[in-house]
C-alpha cells in the first residue's frame, strides 16, 4: 500500500492529547507543527485517524507546495496542478483557508483566487465547463495553507471539522465544541468506569463525549467524510476499518449525571443523546439547581464549563463562582473537580489551589483549565490559584 504524507490538526492546548491519541492509532514517527503533526502514512492510516481521533480538527493530505511572491504566483501556481486528475465536473469543491502572509491583504480573496485558478482550468480544458463550488458538504474540500511566502494546497480528508461528530440534533445557548470536550476528559484523570458529573451540562456536549470515550465508540461513528469521494477511495478497506473499531464498543454501565437549571438545555441534551438508545445505561441528565444538589457516590469527577460572563450573564460572575467553591467543598468532598473558564478573576473565586492547569482555546476565548482536589477544610484564602 502506497505511503503519503499525512497532516493531523488541531486546537489551540491540544496537541499532547493529539500526539498520545496518534500514538495509539499508528506506529509511525511523528512530526510536530504549529497546532498538529505530520507523518507518512497509506490509506488506512487516514480512514483509521478520521475514524478515532477526537481531538483533531482535520486530517490533510498535501498535494503541492511551493513558493509565491503575490497573489498573481497564487494564480498562476494553483492553475498548474491537473485538478481534473483529483475530481470531475459532477463533482463540487469547496476552499479553506489558513492565511499568515504579508503578501495578503485579504484572506478570502486568496482563497477566491484559488477557486477562480481550479474553475479557469476546467473550463479551459472542458470548453466552458467547470465544477460548481459547494459550500456545504462539497464533495471535495481544498486547504489553503500561506505563511509568508510558503503556500500549501491539501485535500482535507475529513470535509466538515471533525469536531462534527453527527449526534448534535441541537446547541447551546454557549456549547463546547466536540473536540475540546474530548480534550478535556482526555485530560483530566477520569479512568472512564468511575462516575462522572456535568453540573452545567448545557446541551450535553461534555458528557455525550465521556459516554463515547467509556464506551470505545469512535469519533466519526455518527457522520461522513470526505475521502469517500475520492479517486482511490477503498469501500471494502473503509468497511474493513469500521468493523474493526465498532467491535471494541462496550454498553458500559459507567454513570454519567449531568445538571443544568435550565429546561431547555436538558432537553437539548436528551435530544443529542437521541442515537445512543440502547447504549445509554449510566447517563442521567436531570433538571436541576446544582446549588440543591448532593453527591450521589462517595468518589467521582466533576468536568465542568460554567458560565463565563461573556456569552451567558450572571449577575455577579464572581459571586456565581464563589458559590460554586463553597458548594462543591460542602457537597462534594472526595471528588475531583474540573473547570474550564476564559473569566480569570471568576476562577480565583473558586478559592482551591488547583493541583494542575492547562491553557487552551474555547473558540476564540483563550481559557484556563483547573483541577481541584476536594477535600474537607481545603477552603482558605491563603491557597488562592
Amino acid at each position: 500500500m502506497n505511503t503519503f504524507d499525512i497532516v493531523v490538526k488541531t486546537s489551540k492546548g491540544l496537541d499532547d492529547v493529539l500526539e498520545k491519541e496518534l500514538k495509539t492509532l499508528t506506529n509511525q514517527p511523528l512530526t510536530k507543527i504549529n497546532r498538529g503533526f505530520t507523518l507518512k502514512g497509506n490509506l488506512k492510516d487516514l480512514y483509521v485517524l478520521n475514524y478515532n481521533l477526537r481531538t483533531a480538527t482535520s486530517v490533510l493530505k498535501p498535494l503541492h507546495s511551493f513558493t509565491i511572491n503575490s497573489i498573481d504566483d497564487l494564480y498562476k501556481k494553483s492553475k498548474n496542478i491537473a485538478w481534473e486528475d483529483i475530481f470531475d465536473l459532477k463533482q463540487t469543491f469547496s476552499i479553506e483557508h489558513a492565511i499568515n502572509s504579508p503578501l495578503v491583504n485579504h484572506t478570502q480573496f486568496a482563497a477566491l483566487r484559488v477557486k477562480d485558478a481550479i474553475a479557469d482550468r476546467f473550463t479551459e480544458k472542458f470548453f466552458g465547463k467547470r465544477p460548481n463550488v459547494e459550500r456545504h458538504q462539497p464533495d471535495f474540500v481544498i486547504n489553503v495553507h500561506i505563511n509568508n511566502n510558503q503556500c500549501n494546497i491539501s485535500l482535507n480528508a475529513s470535509g466538515d471539522s471533525l469536531f462534527k461528530r453527527g449526534y448534535k440534533r441541537e446547541h447551546g445557548e454557549a456549547t463546547i465544541k466536540e473536540n475540546l470536550a474530548a480534550g478535556l476528559i482526555l485530560l483530566s484523570d477520569w479512568d472512564k468506569t468511575s462516575p462522572l458529573l456535568d453540573p452545567f451540562c448545557g446541551s450535553g456536549t461534555i458528557l455525550t463525549e465521556a459516554a463515547m470515550v467509556s464506551m470505545n465508540i469512535p469519533s466519526g461513528y455518527f457522520r461522513t467524510f470526505s475521502f469517500i469521494n475520492w479517486n482511490d477511495f477503498d469501500a471494502k478497506l473503509w468497511a474493513e476499518v469500521k468493523q474493526e473499531f465498532d467491535s471494541k464498543i462496550i454498553d458500559n454501565p459507567t454513570e454519567i449525571v449531568g445538571y443544568d437549571i435550565d429546561q431547555n438545555a436538558t432537553g437539548s441534551a436528551l435530544m443529542n443523546l437521541d442515537k445512543f438508545r440502547g447504549m445509554r445505561h449510566g447517563i442521567k441528565i436531570r433538571t436541576k439547581n446544582f446549588f440543591e444538589t448532593k453527591k450521589q457516590f462517595e468518589t467521582g469527577t466533576i468536568i465542568t464549563n460554567p458560565p463565563y460572563d461573556v456569552r451567558l450573564k450572571t449577575e455577579d460572575v464572581e459571586e456565581f463562582y464563589n458559590k460554586i467553591s463553597s458548594h462543591l467543598k460542602h457537597s462534594y468532598s472526595g471528588y475531583n473537580a474540573w473547570i474550564i473558564s476564559s473569566n480569570k478573576a471568576a476562577l480565583k473565586k473558586i478559592g482551591l489551589k488547583s493541583s494542575k492547569k492547562y491553557l487552551l482555546l474555547n473558540s476564540k476565548l483563550e481559557c484556563e483549565f483547573h483541577k481541584f482536589e476536594l477535600y474537607l477544610g481545603s477552603l482558605k484564602p491563603k491557597n488562592q490559584i
